[in-house]
């Protein structure tokens, strides 16, 4: 999920049990006029506080404030509270079984973990392309996924993306966008147990929600039937 300074709120209080929190990036919000070190610190309290285990990773509004015209530096801020149950950019997890790698912006997961948690979709998929079809992915991400071959792709950046699920040849993709204007973050339960994913969104009529299951079993990748 992606989720601003006033959505922490709605994730202590109301938020769906679950046994793992991953966020997407853009925790930092350069609209409002809470200075950026100040956010840095709520956030970073709330991070470390949750009672769950939090994946999350920087997005391009997480960076280093910098004066203009310097350009801007990873979220160090961030990488700082890496610890057992707090997961930041460069890490990696287990949960259940499966492998987790967070990465940071504009950097390239660097492990065939089973589920990757990146800020920016990869390029070229549905996921990645805006309402207006504009390609808003990583295109270094693409070779990624065909070379390690994980199981999920979790990102976010796109707000309002063409398709908030995809499936090809056996990774799943999410982004579950994101609006400024609801009461609730917009999110996306997983259970992989169940092989589903739920998506939740608020609009101006309430919310809604749909679901998607995908094959217990990736298929074999067609290089592989050749060679077998």
């Amino acid at each position: 999920m992606r989720v601003g300074i006033f959505g922490f709120a709605w994730l202590h209080e109301s938020a769906p049990h679950h046994d793992l929190l991953c966020i997407s990036g853009d925790l930092l919000d350069q609209s409002r006029a809470i200075p950026f070190h100040r956010q840095a610190a709520l956030i970073a309290e709330w991070l470390t506080l949750h009672p769950r285990p939090v994946c999350v990773c920087s997005g391009n509004s997480d960076l280093e404030f910098l004066p203009p015209g310097r350009p801007r530096q990873p979220a160090t801020w961030l990488r700082a509270l890496s610890r057992p149950r707090l997961r930041v950019d460069g890490d990696t997890t287990f949960l259940n079984g499966r492998s987790i790698e967070v990465a940071g912006y504009r950097e390239a997961p660097r492990n065939a973990a089973d589920i990757w948690l990146v800020h920016l979709p990869p390029a070229d998929t549905p996921v990645s392309r805006s309402e207006y079809g504009i390609d808003l992915g990583d295109t270094g991400l693409p070779s990624l996924v065909r070379e390690h071959r994980p199981r999920l792709v979790l990102s976010g950046h796109v707000h309002h993306p063409e398709a908030w699920f995809h499936e090809e040849d056996g990774t799943i993709y999410l982004n579950p966008g994101c609006s400024r204007g609801s009461r609730i973050p917009h999110h996306i339960l997983i259970d992989p147990d169940r092989f589903a994913a739920t998506r939740v969104t608020e609009g101006p009529i309430g919310s809604h929600s749909e679901t998607v299951l995908w094959p217990a079993t990736p298929p074999v990748a067609e290089h592989e039937q050749l060679s077998a």
